[in-house]
């Protein structure tokens, strides 16, 4: 098995689950207040089903989750 770590902001990531690439995914969500704020899920056209969440830690700073797609 091999590993490859994606890094980068919500459009890349947006962009390798939309075609099916990621198989774990651990996000990070920093509350913030904004007046515009982008859907960093938003317009995957079903790339997100199959995930469930496996570990979900929060504290008032910062949520840290944990998603994982069964193998097909």
């Amino acid at each position: 098995m091999s590993y490859v770590r994606l890094g980068g902001g919500a459009g890349t990531v947006r962009q390798f689950l939309y075609v099916g690439l990621v198989d774990d995914l651990h996000v990070v969500i920093v509350p913030t207040c904004q007046v515009a704020a982008s859907g960093s899920f938003d317009h995957l056209d079903g790339g997100q089903e199959g995930y469930r969440c496996i570990e979900l830690v929060s504290s008032p700073a910062v949520v840290n989750a944990r998603l994982s797609r069964p193998p097909t």
